[in-house]
């Protein structure tokens, strides 16, 4: 863009402002927003048939004359539909959204039973040694232990962050495995959504970058 550009995201319906104060866009500045949507309950429900249009993102902008611009996403029209409920569902309770570089950090997942016999489980960390996010705190694999027909368990992973940037940990890197003692088969129940984690720099070189500006 030639000239400087004011741009303020808001909401279709209300046209509230979502970012704080408005920025200013110099010709030639690229700004990046990273978004993390949260279920209400604290996970998805597979049983719940309720659903609600998340809406489209709206920008809108004033250029430095005053010239006033506007400019939306498309609307997807498709219902998405939660897949059917598993016996054992594994979420993120708790994940922290900014991490400094090799700085451990924790994680908390829930597993929960929905089947009406005990289910004894460990959960499992396949993560790769040359990986961005590394295990720190011996979970690889951590026994759970017996856990009731209906009832969850609460499990904490210390983890540690060696790339700076967003990190990316897939579904199937962290699950819960529970062994049949019949048949000797492992049931693999993965975690239902993927993991993001925005990684700084250490705190040090953080100030140092602030003082330079």
């Amino acid at each position: 863009m030639a000239d400087d550009v004011w741009v303020q995201a808001s909401r279709e319906v209300a046209d509230v402002e979502v970012f704080g104060a408005e920025s200013v866009l110099r010709a030639g500045d690229v700004r990046q927003f990273v978004y993390k949507l949260e279920p209400r309950a604290g996970f998805l429900n597979a049983s719940d048939k309720s659903c609600l249009d998340l809406g489209r993102l709206e920008m809108g902008w004033k250029t430095g004359l005053g010239e006033p611009g506007r400019l939306h996403s498309i609307v997807n029209m498709q219902q998405w539909k939660l897949p059917p409920p598993q016996d054992l569902v594994l979420t993120a309770t708790r994940v922290p959204d900014c991490v400094q570089v090799e700085t451990p950090f924790t994680i908390e997942l829930r597993v929960l039973n929905n089947t009406s016999e005990p289910r004894h489980l460990t959960l499992v960390l396949d993560l790769d040694l040359n990986g961005p996010i590394l295990d720190c705190g011996g979970s690889a694999h951590k026994a759970l232990g017996t856990l009731a027909p209906g009832a969850q368990h609460c499990v904490k992973a210390e983890l540690m962050a060696m790339q700076q940037g967003l990190c990316h940990l897939a579904a199937s890197q962290i699950s819960v495995v529970e062994v049949n003692s019949k048949m000797g088969a492992k049931d693999k129940y993965q975690l239902a959504h993927p993991l993001h984690v925005l990684v700084h720099p250490p705190h040090a070189q953080q100030q140092s970058i602030q003082s330079l500006h």
